[in-house]
């Protein structure tokens, strides 16, 4: 068997949420999902199609589509960067239809670098990052950052650890699992880097239409010729599509054409039934107010779940609330070194407290050091969840602290 695969950690957000499902006694706060579904004009156009019969037993959305994913789809991607930030995308030769987002980071890292290279990622860092490059064959160079820099990689950090081996920087902005988004500045000191050494920056931006403060900055921005970035994106978090898995790839000519090269060995094409129903609602503008209105709400949700959150005693957010995204990530040592008082085995923090919350709240969340070694002694905590299911993690958590005493 593949020896780099199993020396890969599971998937930790999805092995707790998986484990947990069937056991309707536990709030489950692991898995970034939104309440909200897809747009109507999405779910209709769908409908519409199935609903049609014509003499043709096998209708067009029960073949093949092209490799690249569906026209009109890759027209609709290159719309939505045309009216959201003024850039000219082309439709044939820039964009490739993944499997969700998370096809587009496969395959970027499987075409962008050889066994031996190394990839720098961020830590904490959303938690797909690292095994998708181990997994590979490639090297994980994890470059711990910090919550005074809100989580964001320091250009001098990243600069002192390139080599002649490095190929491709990682990031995610809005980031999972800490709420970071990252400024201009910093961004254009890391693009600086890369341009210079020829490599390629990778920015996922799947969490692109849920950020709460500022402007989201596409690195593609940086260098309209996309010589040295690539960007990652999907359907799951904007329209609420996590089980349709649809998500793209916007790079330079020569990388997508070998992208879908990789592709069509791995999976031939994508879904075409389901790229058609994401090209009406992308290309539908009625859809950004919606897109936008559930933005604003779920700021609210978070604002709101996060400053009842922090009010009980052991959890703490050093970096601040949220600027985008599904989760807070907050620090829980004191939390720990409070149940250790109390005769817990002492252990990694983030399981510990992880699994104390499990056993005895009945919460359910993430260890955040399944986001790298940075991430100990953090938890993620989604709060994509219903309203009331965030009222009732909050008052178990606030029992459970007050059964612990000061």
């Amino acid at each position: 068997m593949n020896r780099d695969l199993l020396a890969c950690r599971p998937h930790p957000s999805k092995k707790i949420s998986d484990a947990i499902a069937g056991d309707p006694t536990i709030v489950n706060l692991t898995v970034g999902e939104p309440g909200y579904g897809p747009p109507a004009v999405v779910l209709d156009g769908v409908a519409r199609r199935l609903g049609v019969r014509t003499e043709d037993p096998a209708p067009s959305y029960d073949r093949y589509t092209h490799s690249r994913g569906l026209p009109a789809l890759r027209q609709a991607i290159a719309g939505y960067y045309h009216r959201r930030y003024g850039l000219e995308v082309d439709p044939d030769a820039e964009v490739l239809v993944t499997n969700g987002g998370a096809g587009a980071l496969w395959l970027t890292v499987f075409t962008l670098t050889n066994p031996g290279d190394e990839v720098v990622i961020p830590d904490p860092c959303y938690m797909l990052f690292e095994p998708i490059v181990r997994s590979l064959g490639r090297r994980p160079v994890r470059i711990a950052t910090r919550a005074e820099r809100r989580f964001r990689l320091d250009p001098d950090d990243f600069a002192a650890q390139l080599t002649d081996r490095t190929r491709l920087l990682m990031i995610n902005s809005p980031e999972n699992p800490t709420g970071t988004v990252y400024d201009r500045e910093t961004l254009e000191a890391l693009y600086g880097l890369v341009a210079e050494r020829g490599i390629h920056l990778m920015h996922d931006e799947v969490f692109d239409s849920l950020l709460f403060e500022g402007q989201h900055l596409p690195a593609r921005l940086l260098e309209p010729e996309t010589r040295h970035t690539v960007m990652v994106n999907s359907f799951s978090k904007r329209f609420g599509m996590t089980g349709w898995r649809l998500g793209w790839m916007l790079a330079a000519p020569d990388v997508v054409e070998a992208a879908t090269k990789a592709l069509t060995f791995q999976c031939l094409a994508c879904g075409t039934l389901v790229q058609e129903g994401a090209a009406a609602g992308l290309a539908d503008t009625s859809t950004d107010p919606l897109v936008a209105r559930h933005c604003e709400e779920l700021q609210a949700k978070s604002l709101r779940f996060v400053e009842k959150l922090t009010a009980i005693d052991g959890f703490d957010l050093p970096a601040g609330p949220p600027r985008g995204g599904f989760y807070a990530f907050a620090d829980v040592r004191r939390l720990y070194r409070r149940l250790v008082d109390r005769g817990e085995a002492p252990g990694p923090e983030s399981e510990v407290v992880a699994r104390y919350l499990l056993q005895h709240a009945k919460v359910g969340v993430v260890p955040g050091n399944g986001f790298g070694d940075a991430g100990e002694g953090f938890v993620r905590i989604s709060y994509a969840a219903p309203e009331a299911h965030l009222d009732e993690a909050v008052t178990r958590l606030r029992a459970m602290r007050e059964t612990l005493g000061a």
